[in-house]
């Protein structure tokens, strides 16, 4: 009965070691050898670290009203900067985007698209040219055109910002993304996030 009972717990004892040696050998790994942690990354778009709070902006809508931060809090925001005028690149970006707005289904209205132009007298013929093929686009400028530049800093004309619902400026993707990685990011961001 004795030598049943020492076998009995010898097997416990090694079938407890089988199962947690997996576990052990994986902390030891992550801590003692670094190389071995996984260096991946989940988002397409280059994260903006830490999120930088947008500054209260002053824009100026075609109608010549003036808005805030509050004219993108509470929706999650697509903001492409351009100079100038609107062209052949430009318009084929915002239609780029608009499609993958529109693959979103019911989630689209979480997500708004904003154009921010550098001079408020383009805004009139930036309406007309735009206005029927993007009419839920936000066309905006700003009444102060060096701070909004440092509020989007280091962008070339057609980035693509992400500024989420409270207002934080946190992912930004290079002129002519990756539509399909760009429709994924956003997807994962709105699951995630409750907000918006």
């Amino acid at each position: 009965m004795t030598q049943s009972r020492v076998k009995g717990r010898l097997q416990l004892v090694l079938l407890g070691l089988l199962f947690s040696a997996p576990l052990v050998m994986a902390a030891v790994l992550y801590f003692v050898a670094p190389e071995w942690q996984p260096e991946g990354r989940t988002n397409y778009g280059e994260l903006i670290r830490p999120a930088q709070p947008l500054p209260e902006p002053q824009w100026r809508k075609v109608d010549g009203e003036t808005v805030g931060l509050a004219a993108i809090r509470g929706h999650w925001s697509w903001v492409m900067r351009i100079e100038g005028a609107c062209d052949g690149s430009c318009e084929t970006a915002l239609y780029d985007l608009r499609q993958t707005r529109m693959l979103l289904n019911e989630k689209r209205l979480r997500l708004r698209r904003i154009l921010l132009v550098d001079d408020a007298s383009r805004l009139e013929a930036l309406a007309a040219q735009l206005g029927e093929v993007h009419p839920d686009l936000q066309i905006y400028a700003p009444l102060d055109t060096d701070a909004a530049a440092a509020a989007f800093p280091e962008a070339e004309p057609g980035t693509v910002f992400v500024v989420d619902p409270l207002g934080n400026l946190m992912m930004r993707y290079a002129p002519q993304p990756d539509l399909r990685k760009v429709l994924k990011d956003i997807k994962r961001l709105m699951r995630v996030s409750q907000v918006g």
